[in-house]
């Protein structure tokens, strides 16, 4: 049996990605009823901001503090966290010898969460943060001796289908570094191609599609999952005598009840298309429909890392994957149809304050329906040139103006279709037995505080009266 709160209790531990939605439901979660004695932050300047504004900013002054905890974030809780200034992008995480020493001496555990999660991020940051990052944060649990746990992905399995294991594919050392070296090289080439630097968006569009070619090259389906994978393989082959543990969430979602249902930081991936759709411009999208989505809220999320720090921390190195698809799915048809219900019910406004009808999403074949928008748009285009020189005429003008905006609309959705398309037409379920050993393990007050049991969420409930009106509120705050 292990224990989170006893294995916790009194421990410093060192956590990144504190500004990203994942670290700062994990920094919730350490202070709402653990005993640490100190959580060190590491937060990186940005453009005019220091790392102190940063986080006073983004931490401090979030009105969530005061849905978390009683009081608020109260002097005691203050005195434990500790502020440190560096880039995990950095060799040394930008600190001196010194300061890496010192902090190594002090730290129990170490957890990163920090990474760029796009899935066509600038190639720059996938090699600096998601593949070196991870490699400079175990130079500093090496001195210190204490667990590091990688928060990676369960999509680090690659275009893989059927059961997914939690186990670990141990490439070569040779083979690592020949692929990192590939990505090295697409960020030297794009240097010599688009020297300009006042025209910095050639250079990242190039580099976007060259990454994301090696990748699927490669069998991945995008440049973050392959660098992911990479950043594992990478871990396990220097980690020494590191107890290593590679966390592996599916698709995180906001939050079931903590700090409050429905929280969400931002809009995220596929939560763009519940948006669209609510405003009446999506009205299919090309996926198999009976295909286990692999939602998991962030809470559920954040109680079952700590549960796999503790159960994998006297271990070499251990695997804990965590999602829905295989023991409680919810399947890409049932999200659809319960997007919907809340729509109907709550109805967005256009810009007459006219409720915006909404009707079943059309889920068609992929191919088919890539082929059907393609052949619709060229056209669409043909008569939009055709009309350019009648567009003085006030019907036809309002027409082309329309016709444009559709053309603009279909070419959006054909991107999210493709980007999304490993996502929405490969069957895989995520086999989750270790993190289900591991929360079996522990004292059953624990594993009611640090609830994690998939089997506890009503889809109906979550996605109809939680996540869908969570990610409007997010839409509505942003939009001010």
């Amino acid at each position: 049996m292990v224990s989170i709160k006893q294995s916790l209790h009194g421990a410093a531990i060192f956590l990144t990605g504190v500004t990203g939605y994942f670290g700062r439901a994990l920094l919730y979660r350490l202070l709402s009823d653990l005993g640490p004695k100190r959580i060190y932050v590491l937060v990186r300047s940005s453009g005019k901001r220091s790392a102190q504004e940063r986080w006073e900013a983004e931490i401090l002054s979030d009105p969530n503090w005061q849905k978390l905890l009683p009081n608020g974030l109260t002097e005691a809780l203050k005195k434990k966290l500790i502020l440190i200034e560096g880039d995990v992008a950095c060799p040394k995480l930008g600190m001196s010898p010194q300061q890496l020493d010192q902090l190594a001496r002090k730290l129990d555990f170490i957890i990163n969460s920090a990474a760029s999660i796009s899935f066509e991020p600038p190639l720059d940051e996938v090699l600096s943060l998601n593949i070196n990052g991870p490699l400079h944060l175990l130079r500093l649990a090496q001195p210190a001796g204490c667990p590091f746990l990688q928060v990676s992905t369960a999509f680090v399995c690659g275009n893989q289908d059927g059961i997914i294991a939690e186990s670990i594919e141990n490439k070569s050392t040779a083979w690592i570094q020949e692929r990192i070296g590939s990505i090295a090289q697409i960020i030297e080439e794009a240097e010599e191609r688009f020297p300009d630097p006042t025209r910095p968006n050639q250079r990242l569009e190039w580099t976007k599609t060259a990454a994301g070619t090696l990748a699927r090259q490669e069998g991945w389906p995008n440049t973050y999952t392959f660098s992911k994978f990479l950043a594992e393989q990478r871990l396990v082959s220097e980690r020494g005598d590191v107890p290593l543990i590679l966390f592996r969430p599916t698709i995180i979602s906001s939050a079931w009840r903590s700090p409050y249902p429905g929280w969400i930081d931002g809009i995220k991936g596929m939560d763009a298309l519940v948006i669209a759709f609510g405003q009446g411009q999506l009205s299919q999208f090309p996926a198999n429909k009976d295909l286990p989505l692999d939602l998991i809220p962030v809470d559920l999320a954040a109680n079952a890392c700590l549960t796999s720090l503790v159960a994998g921390m006297q271990l070499d190195v251990s695997v804990f994957q965590y999602g829905t698809s295989h023991a409680h799915p919810l399947t890409f048809y049932r999200l659809a149809e319960l997007t919907l219900q809340h729509y109907l019910a709550h109805p967005n406004s256009d810009s007459a304050g006219n409720d915006i009808q909404v009707k079943p999403l059309n889920i068609p074949d992929y191919d088919y329906s890539i082929r059907r928008i393609r052949r619709l748009n060229r056209l669409r285009e043909r008569i939009h040139r055709g009309l350019k020189h009648l567009s003085a005429i006030k019907p036809l003008g309002r027409f082309r103006r329309r016709l444009a905006a559709n053309i603009r609309l279909d070419l959006r959705n054909m991107t999210y279709m493709k980007l999304y398309s490993n996502f929405t037409t490969t069957h895989r379920e995520f086999s989750t037995g270790a993190t289900d050993a591991a929360r079996a393990s522990l004292p059953e007050d624990e594993q009611h505080a640090f609830y994690s049991s998939y089997h506890s969420i009503d889809w109906d409930t979550y996605i109809r009266d939680i996540h869908v009106p969570g990610l409007r509120r997010i839409k509505e705050h942003t939009a001010q």
